[in-house]
């Protein structure tokens, strides 16, 4: 998905912490076929039919045919087209270079939303810290814990509420036992 902040989704979510740990290494781009369906000799013919059969209506209009309204305007920008070019008059090289964004569009990562606006987290608790069976500290006594405070993640998917579900309520159920312990000892 491409969004008012940049791309987001299933897929990004799944490619972010790859990302991430990419940026630090350097700059990161990410290629995206905005026609998977076709390839690029299916995409020449259909845009070169496109072409040929509205011949008088502007590129901006051709567009509107191939992509969502939201990304016509910055298409065109990209593509280097007048929007108000008629399309009998693209040539070849116009054509290709539709050709090459719609099969592959670049877009260059800044780096990742704030903390604040997290789907998913990654690092935390160290599991070798933790007891699975009983979620609690191997360190602290008394000390319990649950979902993205550990150093886990999952795919997308709901995968991560579930790790959080169970571990919270394997955490909440051990931690209530335990208090039960430290007060019949200390009553």
């Amino acid at each position: 998905m491409i969004t008012h902040f940049g791309l987001g989704g299933p897929v990004t979510l799944l490619m972010s912490l790859a990302i991430v740990d990419a940026l630090v290494k350097g700059p990161v781009s990410i290629a995206i076929d905005l026609k998977p369906a076709l390839g690029k000799d299916q995409l020449r013919e259909r845009i070169q039919r496109d072409l040929d059969r509205f011949g008088k209506r502007k590129y901006q209009r051709i567009l509107e045919g191939l992509l969502p309204r939201k990304m016509i305007a910055p298409f065109v920008e990209m593509t280097g087209v007048p929007a108000e070019k008629p399309a009998h008059q693209i040539n070849a090289a116009e054509r290709e270079k539709m050709v090459h964004l719609l099969k592959s569009m670049r877009f260059n990562i800044k780096g990742p939303l704030p903390m604040s606006s997290a789907i998913v987290t990654a690092g935390g608790i160290s599991l070798d810290e933790i007891d699975p069976r009983t979620m609690a500290s191997q360190l602290v006594k008394g000390l319990y814990f649950c979902g993205e405070v550990m150093d886990i993640d999952a795919d997308t998917g709901g995968y991560n509420l579930q790790a959080a579900f169970s571990t919270g309520f394997l955490a909440g159920e051990r931690a209530a036992a335990y208090v039960k312990i430290e007060q019949k000892s200390f009553g």
